[in-house]
């Protein structure tokens, strides 16, 4: 059976010694209790190896698919005027960059308006809270037995989500209220590019860069404060406690852009540029601030989704080889009755286990490969063959060197 001991390490800041901030938590197993938990953790380790394969397979579809419309989209997009509606572009996806500009500026739901010239008003909201911190060691003792000293560490800070402490080790004196506000992005109202109307889908595409602190004389509401980057609710910017809140704004402003959407409604009142829809249902809609070329727009944008590509695919190559580590973990408790034996298993699995990995995530990206592009597939698969058949040929015994090349 394990036993389990709970000893306060460090006392908590302040007078209330009863509430440490670090708790020392010290655990011994077993043999059969190890190899029990070792057990459990390799049908988590199939269950991981799985989500890993499917996550390899849905990536490269996604991968593809992305590509696959912007190398449409490059083909189909034209340029267009930026001071006047040109109608035989009508429903088509332009390319064009003018000038930003509003009826009004965006406005924050709380604070109002915060600068004249916002397209668009990002709200960001951080809440001083408890975070836990855990650490642990494990010492192996002869007879396959093991304990485990696990250290949680709470500590203040800054976070812009709400952090729960219902699942805190040592939840008395570390409570988070709920956050009471939450980020918002606001958009003005009628924004508009040159003659052209901006589609909520497209103006989403600016992402606010653009710093903004309160303009001078703002009102705040009852509790709030002039914080150093924007509005403070608590007592002491300088010495914050748990619940403050502090808000920072950032905001997209009116001035130059460059837009790739469809155009609609040309000739009409309502003349916009939306979301432009590519024959085979797939969604285009692109934008930056400043000038910026279509060729460089959607080159940006491959880019990202290739790099978007390579992290996942690293993803499930770490979740596939944590699965794998974790199926062979039962080898290493099984031999831990002389720990030096379980240490030597446990590094020459993993070494095993991340070539396996490799081969799995290489596997799975080549059959999803195949599926979905098939001719190509073939095609480099005809051509490997075909190499490997010349190779073959230039090394048998006795086969004459072609000519000019060296015996």
């Amino acid at each position: 059976m394990s036993d389990t001991d709970t000893t306060p390490d460090v006392s908590a800041e302040g007078p209330d010694s009863a509430c440490p901030d670090q708790v020392g938590i010290v655990t011994s197993r077993s043999w059969l209790e190890n190899l029990r938990d070792s057990l459990i953790g390799s049908v988590i380790g199939i269950m991981l190896v799985v989500a890993a394969v499917v996550l390899l397979s849905w990536n490269e579809g996604t991968e593809l698919t992305a590509l696959h419309t912007l190398d449409l989209a490059e083909r189909l997009v034209v340029e267009a005027p930026s001071a006047r509606i040109d109608p035989i572009l009508e429903g088509r996806l332009v390319h064009l960059t003018g000038t930003l500009a509003a009826a009004s500026p965006a406005r924050d739901p709380l604070f109002g308006v915060i600068a004249a010239d916002a397209v668009r008003l990002e709200r960001r909201v951080e809440m001083f809270q408890w975070e836990e911190h855990v650490s642990s060691s494990t010492q192996k003792s002869l007879g396959g037995g093991s304990t485990t000293q696990t250290t949680y560490d709470y500590q203040k800070a800054w976070s812009d989500r709400a952090i729960d402490s219902g699942p805190f080790h040592a939840r008395a004196g570390h409570v988070n209220p709920s956050l009471p506000l939450s980020d918002v992005t606001s958009n003005a109202a009628d924004v508009r590019l040159g003659p052209y109307r901006l589609d909520a889908a497209v103006l989403d595409r600016l992402t606010p860069s653009a710093p903004l602190g309160l303009p001078e004389g703002a009102a705040l509401a009852p509790g709030w404060q002039r914080g150093e980057a924007g509005p403070y609710r608590g007592r002491d910017p300088a010495q914050p406690a748990i619940g403050d809140l502090r808000v920072t704004f950032r905001a997209t402003l009116a001035g130059t852009a460059s837009i790739i959407a469809g155009q609609q409604g040309a000739g009409q009142q309502g003349d916009r540029l939306a979301a432009f829809a590519t024959p085979d249902g797939r969604i285009v809609a692109l934008a930056a601030d400043g000038v910026v070329s279509a060729a460089a727009m959607l080159g940006a944008k491959r880019s990202s989704a290739r790099i978007l590509a390579w992290t996942l695919r690293l993803t499930g190559f770490l979740l596939c080889l944590g699965g794998l580590v974790l199926m062979a973990r039962p080898l290493a408790v099984l031999v831990s009755v002389v720990p030096v034996l379980e240490t030597v298993v446990d590094v020459t699995a993993t070494l095993a286990m991340a070539g396996l990995a490799a081969l799995v995530t290489l596997a799975t990206i080549a059959v999803a490969r195949i599926v979905l592009q098939p001719l190509l597939s073939m095609g480099l698969l005809a051509a490997g063959a075909a190499i490997a058949w010349v190779c073959l040929r230039l090394r048998r015994p006795g086969a004459a060197p072609p000519t000019g090349m060296p015996v």
